[in-house]
């Protein structure tokens, strides 16, 4: 079963995630999508009566025609009455459809993006914002919002649905496709390395550690390390738990800190230890890793919350009031006041100490499905959602991005 949030969103009630108006299966959880609209029809198909004689071929007398004439005349004249009281108290405004919903009243707000302009990354080099969606690459100025530039697979980008980025130390912009691999854009051309590269997979993250190694996690061929000449794979053959490696991060120590499909992965020194729930990992599967300024852990899972690990105990955070609205976590991000950040499939949740914070479209986000976030030089939060980019900045006032 889903829920219409309006015209273009369908929401999924098994684990909240939006998809499009005719997704036939969530891209959250992967169960299969049935509208209200599609109930519906199924109840008027119940409902209907069974067929008669004269439906079934059976030959019917003329009175009993008339008779049904006249029940459908009147069924249609009331319905007629009723649907002009309804435009007499609910007349369409200028430039509104017949029927269609007025929307709330919001004169400095832009117009929302379609919802199949998925915002999945976000990248600060400077000034400049580069968003991934699902239809490309966007260069953001980021003091105005203005779009600088725009960069498809047509005109030099890995894929157009981009997953990933990453602005490495020498300024490169690095993008992982949706299945299609990843490349690099030194601001001139393209640098592309074939899909087979990373075994043909979407690269959900791109990383580069203090010492300049770049590694490339993706959906299902494990985990790529690039020294800047020799490519090498580490897979559940030679140590990985899983072949999906959904986050990547970096201790003080210089030790990796990878979120996969069955359980986190503390990667030094060419050894890895893998932390699961008999741990005291909420939930196998992570999607989301940040380290804050005292070397906290905190894990973001799919479906049971966020895990918080100090080295020595965990903690689980499943659910309100002390944790996120929502337990499907799918991005994380640490800033330099020791608070932490987490995107969920209900809006962002953030805590500082022992102190939870809320923030949904009520405030100001442009959708409720926040898969990236960003933090720039002055403190303001960029969160990338189902329907745009959404900023919050030091004085906690909203400006939407859309694109």
């Amino acid at each position: 079963m889903a829920q219409l949030e309006d015209d273009s969103i369908l929401r999924c009630e098994a684990c909240g995630a939006e998809n499009a108006r005719d997704a036939e299966t969530c891209r959250g959880c992967g169960r299969a999508l049935e509208s209200d609209d599609e109930d519906d029809d199924e109840d008027d198909a119940d409902d209907a009566p069974a067929a008669t004689a004269t439906e079934a071929g059976t030959k019917d007398d003329g009175g009993g025609k008339r008779g049904e004439w006249r029940g459908i005349l009147v069924i249609g004249a009331v319905f007629s009455l009723v649907l002009a009281a309804w435009f007499l108290w609910n007349p369409p405004k200028p430039g509104q459809a017949p029927g269609a919903s007025t929307p709330a009243s919001n004169d400095t707000a832009p117009a929302v993006p379609k919802p199949d302009n998925e915002v999945k990354e976000i990248e600060l080099a400077g000034d400049v914002v580069w968003v991934g969606t699902s239809k490309g690459l966007f260069a953001h100025d980021r003091k105005t919002g203005a779009v600088t530039q725009s960069i498809d697979a047509a005109s030099g980008a890995p894929h157009d649905f981009i997953d990933s980025l990453l602005v490495d130390k020498g300024g490169a912009l690095w993008a992982g496709g949706y299945g299609g691999g990843a490349g690099v854009f030194d601001g001139t051309k393209w640098t592309k390395f074939e899909p087979s590269t990373t075994g043909n997979q979407t690269v959900v993250q791109i990383f580069q550690d203090h010492a300049g190694i770049y590694w490339l996690a993706t959906a299902g061929a494990g985990l790529f390390r690039f020294d800047g000449k020799t490519w090498t794979a580490y897979t559940r053959q030679n140590g990985l738990p899983s072949d999906e490696v959904n986050a990547i991060a970096e201790d003080a120590d210089g030790a990796l800190w990878l979120g996969t499909s069955d359980g986190v992965v503390r990667f030094a020194d060419g050894k890895m230890k893998v932390y699961r729930p008999s741990d005291g990992l909420a939930n196998s599967k992570v999607l989301a890793v940040a380290i804050d300024k005292q070397g906290v852990k905190w894990f973001g899972t799919w479906g049971s919350g966020i895990s918080r690990f100090d080295g020595s105990s965990w903690r689980t955070f499943a659910a309100l009031p002390e944790g996120p609205r929502s337990p499907f976590v799918v991005s994380a991000r640490a800033d330099g006041q020791g608070r932490v950040w987490f995107g969920t499939h209900d809006g962002v949740a953030m805590v500082d100490g022992a102190t939870w914070t809320h923030y949904t479209s009520a405030e100001g986000l442009l959708g409720s499905d926040v898969y990236a976030i960003e933090i720039d030089a002055d403190g303001n939060k960029w969160f990338g959602t189902y329907r745009g980019v959404s900023r919050l900045d030091s004085e906690n006032q909203w400006k939407q991005f859309p694109h």
